[in-house]
């Protein structure tokens, strides 16, 4: 669906915000209120570049993310798979495969660092969506990988938690986040 620009953007939470490291709430009412906040998630992820941004990212302990992915330009080396804009409301990841890869990922809430993480390459899931329908999908690739990361951040969860053998790096990250971060002069 199109979203119209003009929407107002949530402001991005970053480490080490307190919501960042708390599971979440489960959703209980559907309707308007979520769909409002929804609305405004869309805007605020694509607006910072993300293929998927979780509430506790926008300062909500809710069960929610919105996920989107258009490759374009080189990220089509990445993944050429869309991944049309879709909202997942109390997800459970029901069953993951044994199958693992490790790939760089970074996060709207960590800027300035990728880490390796290691995932599973399937997964199936089950959610509502915003409507209140329940769905169960099974994802692989690189939308399992999305779905793996927003999930991560509804239970506390951020990559920096999920890394392996970058020690040193996190331990740098963690003591001073800013400096991690590249800004214009």
């Amino acid at each position: 669906p199109f979203v119209p620009m003009s929407i107002p953007t949530y402001p991005i939470v970053h480490f080490p915000a307190v919501v960042l490291a708390v599971p979440t709430e489960p959703v209980t009412q559907f309707g308007k209120p979520l769909e409002r906040i929804v609305k405004r998630m869309i805007p605020t992820m694509r607006q910072a570049d993300g293929v998927g941004l979780a509430a506790p990212q926008i300062g909500l302990s809710r069960s929610l993310a919105v996920i989107e992915y258009v490759p374009r330009g080189d990220q089509k080396a990445r993944s050429a798979e869309l991944i049309p804009l879709h909202t997942i409301v109390n997800p459970t990841i029901l069953n993951y495969s044994n199958d693992l890869d490790e790939l760089a990922e970074g996060c709207l809430s960590c800027p300035g660092i990728e880490l390796f993480i290691r995932r599973s390459t399937r997964i199936v899931v089950e959610y509502y969506t915003v409507e209140g329908k329940k769905t169960t999908t099974t994802m692989s690739g690189f939308s399992a990988r999305i779905y793996q990361h927003e999930i991560d951040h509804l239970k506390g969860k951020i990559i920096l938690d999920r890394a392996h053998g970058q020690k040193a790096l996190i331990t740098a990250y963690r003591a001073n986040p800013a400096s991690f971060v590249i800004r214009p002069n």
